[in-house]
């Protein structure tokens, strides 16, 4: 636990203990050859996971994906570089025409029920009278 001054002008006043949260994230550290080259990247499970998922779709090793995302980055870390990209790479797959090749937005839908009034061809038609 840490102290510090509290009250008074210019920090003037008595000492008193202070908590501090600290809310840190589950990130996972590995290991990657990048450039032929060994560096440790610190991620997020879930973007691991999506790391995972995007060098299957490519059919790439991890270490080939980070060794181009390191040649294309620009002023930033590779960790960065590499968020950027797994949101860039879906968020590509998430326009029309990568949902349509997804095959997304294919979900049957319940059908509508539709009344007598809104559809003529539903309209029971009255019975001949017989006489």
């Amino acid at each position: 636990m840490q102290t510090r001054l509290a009250g008074g002008v210019g920090g003037f006043g008595a000492a008193r203990p202070v908590r501090r949260v600290v809310v840190q994230r589950m990130l996972q550290n590995r290991n990657l050859m990048v450039s032929g080259r060994r560096t440790s990247v610190r991620l997020e499970p879930q973007m691991w996971d999506a790391l995972h998922e995007i060098a299957r779709r490519e059919r790439r090793a991890i270490g080939e994906i980070a060794t181009l995302v390191d040649r294309q980055r620009h002023q930033s870390t590779l960790t960065a570089a590499i968020r950027v990209f797994i949101v860039s790479y879906f968020r590509n797959a998430a326009t029309d025409d990568g949902h349509r090749n997804a095959g997304h937005g294919r979900l049957a839908r319940p059908a509508r029920r539709t009344s007598a009034r809104a559809n003529p061809a539903r309209r029971r038609r009255a019975k001949p009278s017989a006489e």
